[in-house]
């Protein structure tokens, strides 16, 4: 079948469309993939400021670890598919709502927390997921600020 020209130009066309087409695809799932993914954060960008200001959220004053836990964990009873994190101001997680042992680094990267909130405009931003941390993924966060004047940030992944 390949024996003569015609059939070669044959082969060859139809393995540049199917070339074409896998390339396409892989576009396009990519494409979608940073659409979702900008939807998703836009929607949910002001979760932590909203959690914040809720009477149920944290309060600047009420940033002390006896209470932290029982309010980070209630506040993922309201939406069991959000994990909430207390950062203070160099990125260490000080508070949880995740049970520790699921809890994989210690530490947050601020630069995209801090391009989160000085730059809204440029979605999706990628964060460090506590939890699973080879895994980049969307956030939401809210500076805090403490009676003391210290700083800190509520992390929602």
């Amino acid at each position: 079948m390949f024996g003569s020209l015609t059939g070669k130009l044959v082969a060859l066309l139809t393995g540049i469309c199917v070339a074409l087409g896998i390339m396409f695809a892989v576009m396009l799932r990519s494409s979608h993939e940073t659409y979702h993914l900008q939807v998703s954060q836009g929607i949910n960008k002001p979760l932590a400021g909203q959690l914040v200001g809720d009477g149920t959220a944290l309060a600047a004053g009420a940033l002390d670890a006896n209470t932290l836990a029982a309010k980070l964990a209630r506040l993922t009873e309201i939406n069991p598919h959000i994990a909430v994190y207390l950062l203070d101001e160099t990125g260490v997680v000080v508070g949880r709502s995740e049970a520790a042992e699921r809890v994989k680094a210690r530490r947050v990267e601020l630069a995209p927390v801090r391009r989160l909130l000085d730059d809204a405009d440029r979605l999706p931003v990628l964060g460090t997921d506590p939890a699973d941390p080879a895994r980049p993924k969307i956030f939401s966060v809210a500076e805090l600020t403490r009676d003391d004047g210290r700083r800190g940030f509520l992390y929602v992944v």
